[in-house]
């Protein structure tokens, strides 16, 4: 009897360390999906973070989100458009929630589209066509 007992006792450690072994694959193959999707560095999220920025009134911290072209080319044109979204956004009572509806990345270039909730009701679109500089996505302005 007691052969029984201690060969029952490694069958069941054998499967609690089965069964943390499973959880732990579980969670390290759920952060590398997350991480292929472009969790918290997509262009999309990068469309959605200078919209807050907007939202919140930042339009100095919102800048920084346009290519480095884009930023020579369109200096003196670049903040007053901000300014004027910024007002718009706060007229709609503020930005209630982003949806990206589409990212299309081809190699270095990506288009995006937002879809943008305001608290007074009134929604749209915007897009965004995006450009990787060092590593990080920017803002082509046209």
């Amino acid at each position: 009897m007691r052969l029984f007992l201690s060969s029952e006792h490694t069958v069941e450690r054998h499967l609690m360390k089965t069964k943390r072994w499973f959880g732990m694959l579980v969670t390290v193959l759920s952060f590398v999906l997350l991480a292929s999707c472009g969790f918290g560095s997509g262009p999309g999220k990068t469309a959605s973070d200078f919209m807050y920025e907007l939202d919140r009134g930042n339009v100095s911290s919102a800048a920084k989100y346009f290519s480095a072209d884009s930023r020579a080319r369109f200096s003196s044109k670049i903040t007053p458009a901000m300014t004027r979204m910024s007002q718009q956004i706060a007229a709609r009572g503020g930005i209630k929630n982003i949806t990206v509806v589409r990212e299309n990345i081809n190699g270095e270039l990506a288009d995006v589209i937002l879809e943008i909730s305001f608290h007074d009701g009134f929604g749209g679109r915007e897009m965004f066509s995006m450009i990787k500089e060092e590593g990080e996505w920017k803002i082509i302005a046209r």
